[in-house]
C-alpha cells in the first residue's frame, strides 16, 4: 500500500432510519477494509449512505423513498471524515411529506463551528471541500465521484457494453472534454446562424445601386427646385420693389386726396358753423328786443304803483316802515279790545249788582218774617234795607255809564284801527309788487347785458368763420386731385401683389417640395447608409464564419482529438496493465479502441465481448474502472478524494486464483483507504480490516469489527 501523505480518510457514518437500519454507526480504520455479510444484509446501504451524504439525493422524491427505512417519518446519515488535517463532520436529513420523501435540514461542522445550510449550499460546500474542478455542481459531480471513488459494479459494466456514441459522450463528461464537443456544436451552430444572418444582410443590402440612383435623382431635382426658386425670389424682389414705389406714389396721392377731403369737411364745418352762429345770434337778438319791452313795461308799471302810494311810502325801504305801523296798529287793536273785554266784564258784573239790590228791595216789601230768627220784619228795617239797596243801585248806575261810553269810545278806536290796517296793507301789498318789480327789472337788465355781450361775442365768432371759411376755400380752390390716377394705380397695385402672392406661393410650394425631397433623401442616405453597413457587416460575418468552419471548429476538434488521443493512451495502457494483472491468458489479447470500446482476440481471432465468461467480464469492467480512477486523478490533480476507493462486489464470477490477483491489485493501488464490499471469504485474508453486517429481525446491524493485520 502506499504511504503517501493523506488527503481524506473517511471516520465514521452513523445510519438512523435508513433502509434496513435503524440506528447503526460504522467506523472506518486506515488502510484496506472488507465490509463482508450475507446478500441483503446491508452492505451497499452503507455505500449509498456515504454517496447521499456527500451530494444528497440524484432523483427528487425517488432517491429519498429509496433511502428511507419503510414505516419511518425521517431519517438522517452523518458522515465523520478527515480532509487533510481538518475532521468534517457532515449531516443530512430526510423528511417523509405529503408529496414525497425529500431532503430536510443539513449541517456542517468544521473547526467546531456548526453551519445550517440548504441542501443546494450543502453541496456547493462539500465540493469546495473535496476539491473538486469549479462548474461542476449539477453537470458531473457523480461522475468524478463515481469514477473515482465509488462506482457499483453493474454501473461499470454498462459503459463497456453501452453504444459507442454514448460510451464517448459519458468519457467525455467524465474528463470534462464535452466541453469541446460542445464548442464545436455551438460553433456548428453560430455557423448555420451567422449564414442566416449574412443572408439576411444581403438581402437588406442588395437594392443599394437603385437606392443611389434614386438618391441622384432626387438631389437632382432638388437643385432644378432651388433655381427655380432662385428666379422666383428674383421675380418677387422686383415685383416688391416695383410695388413699393406705387405705392409710395399711391400714398401721395390719398395723401393730397385726404388733404382735399379735409379742406371740403372743414368748409363744411365751418359754414355749418356760420349759419348756427347766425340762428343763434338771431336768437339772442329776439330776446334783447324781448327783455327791452319787458323792461319798459316794468318801468311803466313801477311809476304807476309808486304814484298811487303816499309820499311817504315811496322810498324803496317803505316795507319796513309799513310793517312798523302795521305792527303798532295791531298792538292797539289788542289793547283796546282788551280793555273792550274788561268794559264788559265790569258792566256784567254791575249789572248783576243792580238786579241783587232791585230783587233784595222787592222781596224787603213783601217779606213779614224773618226767615232765620223768626221775627217781625218793621216797616224801619224795610226802609233802612231799602235806602241801602237804593244807595248801591245809584252808586253802580253811574260807573255803569261810564263804563259804557268807554266800551263805545274804545269800539269805534279799533274800527278806525282796523281801517287803518286795512289801508295799510294795501299799501303793503303795492309796495311789495314794486320791490318785485325792482328785482325783475335788475334780473331783466342783467340778462339784457349778457344777451348783449354775447350778440357782441357772437357777431364776432361770425366774422372769424367768414374769414377762416374764405381762406380755406382758397386753399381748396389751389388743390387739385386725380381720382382717376389713383384708381389706376390701385389697379396696379392690386395687380403687382397678386402676382407676388403667387409667386410667393409657388415659392412656398417649391420650399415645402424641397423639404420633402430633403426628408426623402435622408431616409434614402439613411438607408443607404444602413444597406453599407449590412454589406459590411455581411462582409464581416462572411469572413468569421470563413474562419470559425476553416480554422476555429478544426482547430477546437484537433485539441479534442489530442486530449483523446493523450487520455486513449494512458488508459489504454493502464487498462492493459490492470487487466492483465487480473487475467493471466496468453490466448485472451484485449486492447482499447479509438471509441473507448474493448477489443478482444482469442487465439488469434476477433472475439465478442459478450461472449467472454463472468469472470472475464468482471476483470474487464475491474480493469476498466481503475484505469478511469488512475486517469482521473491524474488529470483533476487537486481533488481530495484521490486517496480513496470503493469497491462494490469487484470479485464477481472471479475464480480463486483470480481472487489471489486481487491481492496483487490492491497491493498495487495508490490509495490510502479502500473500502472493499464482497461476500467472497478469501478476500478477508488480504486485506488490513473486516466489517460484518449482519441482518436479524428486518434490521441491520454491525456484527463485530476486526483487524486482519
Amino acid at each position: 500500500m502506499c504511504n503517501r501523505q493523506l488527503k481524506m480518510r473517511i471516520l465514521s457514518v452513523h445510519l438512523r432510519n435508513i433502509r434496513s437500519y435503524v440506528d447503526g454507526l460504522i467506523e472506518f480504520p486506515k488502510g484496506s477494509i472488507l465490509l463482508s455479510g450475507d446478500i441483503g444484509s446491508g452492505k451497499s446501504t452503507v455505500l449509498l449512505s456515504i454517496e447521499f451524504a456527500l451530494f444528497g439525493l440524484k432523483k427528487r422524491g425517488e432517491g429519498g423513498k429509496m433511502l428511507l427505512r419503510h414505516g419511518a417519518s425521517s431519517g438522517s446519515v452523518t458522515l465523520k471524515m478527515r480532509i487533510d488535517s481538518k475532521e468534517v463532520t457532515i449531516e443530512r436529513t430526510l423528511k417523509k411529506k405529503s408529496s414525497g420523501v425529500q431532503q430536510g435540514d443539513c449541517s456542517i461542522v468544521m473547526d467546531g463551528v456548526v453551519s445550517r445550510l440548504s441542501p443546494v449550499e450543502m453541496k456547493s460546500r462539500v465540493f469546495s471541500l473535496l476539491g473538486y474542478p469549479g462548474g461542476v455542481v449539477g453537470k458531473r459531480e457523480d461522475l468524478i465521484y463515481r469514477f473515482t471513488v465509488y462506482t457499483p459494479q453493474e454501473a461499470m459494466k454498462s459503459i463497456i457494453f453501452e453504444s459507442a456514441e454514448d460510451r464517448l459522450e459519458t468519457i467525455r463528461r467524465i474528463f470534462g472534454i464535452d466541453r469541446y464537443k460542445r464548442i464545436i456544436d455551438n460553433s456548428e451552430i453560430l455557423s448555420r446562424a451567422l449564414r442566416v444572418r449574412a443572408s439576411y444582410l444581403d438581402e437588406g443590402s442588395s437594392g443599394i445601386s437603385a437606392k443611389e440612383e434614386e438618391l441622384r435623382r432626387k438631389e437632382e431635382e432638388i437643385a432644378n427646385l432651388k433655381k427655380r426658386a432662385a428666379v422666383l425670389s428674383e421675380d418677387i424682389e422686383k415685383i416688391g420693389a416695383r410695388l413699393k414705389s406705387l405705392k409710395e406714389e399711391l400714398g401721395r396721392l390719398k395723401e393730397k386726396k385726404e388733404r382735399v377731403l379735409s379742406l371740403k369737411r372743414k368748409i363744411e364745418t365751418i359754414s355749418v358753423s356760420i349759419t348756427n352762429k347766425t340762428n343763434e345770434l338771431s336768437t339772442y337778438t329776439k330776446e334783447r328786443e324781448s327783455i327791452k319791452g319787458e323792461i319798459e313795461e316794468l318801468v311803466s308799471r313801477s311809476s304807476t304803483i309808486r304814484e298811487g302810494l303816499p309820499p311817504e311810502f315811496r322810498r324803496d325801504d317803505s316795507l319796513k316802515m309799513i310793517d312798523s305801523s302795521n305792527e303798532s296798529v295791531r298792538r292797539r287793536i289788542k289793547e283796546a279790545t282788551s280793555l273792550i273785554m274788561d268794559a264788559k266784564s265790569r258792566i256784567a258784573a254791575y249789572e248783576e249788582k243792580i238786579a241783587s239790590s232791585e230783587e233784595i228791595i222787592s222781596k224787603i216789601n213783601t217779606l213779614n218774617t224773618c226767615p232765620t230768627c223768626f221775627q217781625r220784619v218793621s216797616p224801619e228795617h224795610k226802609k233802612k234795607v231799602f235806602e241801602e239797596q237804593n244807595k248801591i243801585i245809584m252808586g253802580v248806575r253811574d260807573e255803569l255809564s261810564s263804563l259804557r261810553e268807554r266800551e263805545k269810545s274804545l269800539s269805534t278806536e279799533i274800527s278806525s284801527l282796523q281801517e287803518k290796517e286795512k289801508n295799510l296793507m294795501k299799501i303793503r301789498e303795492s309796495s311789495s309788487l314794486l320791490l318785485r318789480y325792482g328785482s325783475l327789472l335788475d334780473e331783466k337788465r342783467k340778462r339784457l347785458s349778457v344777451v348783449t355781450s354775447h350778440i357782441s361775442a357772437i357777431k364776432a365768432e361770425i366774422d372769424a368763420l367768414k374769414g377762416s371759411l374764405s381762406e380755406n376755400q382758397a386753399l381748396l380752390s389751389g388743390c387739385e386731385f386725380d381720382e382717376e390716377g389713383e384708381k389706376k394705380k390701385e389697379a396696379m397695385v392690386e395687380e403687382l401683389s397678386a402676382k407676388e402672392r403667387e409667386y410667393y406661393g409657388e415659392r412656398s410650394a417649391i420650399n415645402a417640395r424641397v423639404d420633402a425631397f430633403r426628408e426623402s433623401v435622408a431616409s434614402i442616405k439613411k438607408s443607404i447608409g444602413e444597406m453599407k453597413k449590412k454589406k459590411e457587416m455581411s462582409a464581416r460575418i462572411k469572413a468569421f464564419r470563413h474562419w470559425l468552419n476553416s480554422h476555429f471548429i478544426n482547430v477546437v476538434s484537433l485539441m479534442e482529438k489530442q486530449i483523446m488521443a493523450n487520455i486513449h493512451f494512458t488508459f489504454s495502457s493502464l487498462f492493459r496493465e490492470w487487466f492483465n494483472m487480473l487475467v493471466d491468458d496468453e490466448a485472451l489479447d484485449v486492447d482499447v479502441a479509438d471509441d473507448f470500446s474493448l477489443l478482444a482476440v482469442q487465439n488469434g481471432y476477433d472475439a465478442e465481448i459478450a461472449g467472454l465468461s463472468g469472470g472475464e467480464k468482471t476483470s474487464l469492467a475491474l480493469a476498466y474502472r481503475l484505469a478511469l480512477n488512475k486517469v482521473i486523478n491524474t488529470i483533476e490533480s487537486n481533488i481530495k478524494t484521490r486517496s480513496i476507493l470503493i469497491l462494490d462486489e469487484p470479485t464477481d464470477g472471479f475464480s480463486s486464483e483470480q481472487l489471489d490477483k486481487v491481492r496483487d491489485v490492491l497491493d498495487s493501488l495508490d490509495a490510502t483507504q479502500v473500502i472493499i464490499v464482497s461476500h467472497e471469504s478469501k478476500v478477508e485474508s488480504f486485506v488490513d480490516s473486516i466489517i460484518r453486517v449482519e441482518k436479524r429481525d428486518n434490521a441491520s446491524r454491525i456484527a463485530y469489527v476486526k483487524s486482519a493485520m
